[in-house]
């Protein structure tokens, strides 16, 4: 799973170290964290931030290390965005796979299984540029992993969206259960290989 680390603005060094510091502060608390995003989702024009990004659960679009810029805006976020949301105490980048009514599931594109369902509401913004060290760049298309994970992946967020219907909660147990069960038995990587 990816989540971010301190953000950092466009000024000089002076600045981007009192802007690092702020940022850490900010992005150390969901309250802090939903209150700065909700203050740009409350009629200010839309507004951009940048981030350092730790893990790998989205390679290759976003590769391990870079720097994204998040973008707070008021529109409706569509399957194929890749956005920040909260996840309990932190603060993750994954793609938007199925959007139900206000429900959505993402899953990091390196990733078999699902995240637990979100509300639409928990999203901060659309990652809409990428540093990787080479320059800013849109964030490159999903990879196209090996069939049999592409066959599973998709059966489990078939599972996940049919459930997703009835009830959320369900759905989040389920994912949980899946979840919980490959880091204890390593079910997924058994069965594909």
């Amino acid at each position: 799973m990816n989540d971010l680390s301190d953000p950092i603005g466009h000024r000089s060094d002076r600045d981007l170290e009192r802007l690092d510091a702020l940022g850490a502060f900010i992005w150390q608390d969901r309250q802090r964290v939903m209150a700065a995003a909700g203050r740009h989702r409350a009629g200010a024009p839309d507004s951009t931030i940048e981030c350092g990004l730790r893990g790998a659960s989205m390679e290759t679009a976003i590769p391990r290390g870079s720097r994204i810029r998040i973008t707070f805006s008021h529109r409706a976020h569509e399957v194929r965005d890749i956005v920040a949301f909260m996840q309990g105490e932190r603060i993750v980048v994954h793609r938007i796979v199925h959007r139900t009514g206000g429900q959505l599931l993402t899953r990091g594109d390196a990733m078999l299984l699902p995240d637990p369902p979100i509300d639409d509401r928990a999203v901060l913004g659309e990652v809409n540029e990428v540093d990787s060290g080479t320059g800013w760049r849109k964030p490159a298309a999903q990879g196209l992993p090996p069939r049999r994970e592409r066959l599973l992946a998709f059966v489990v967020l078939m599972a996940s969206s049919i459930l997703l219907k009835f009830n959320a909660d369900l759905t989040r147990r389920f994912i949980e259960w899946l979840d919980a069960a490959d880091h204890r038995h390593a079910w997924t990587r058994r069965l594909l290989y």
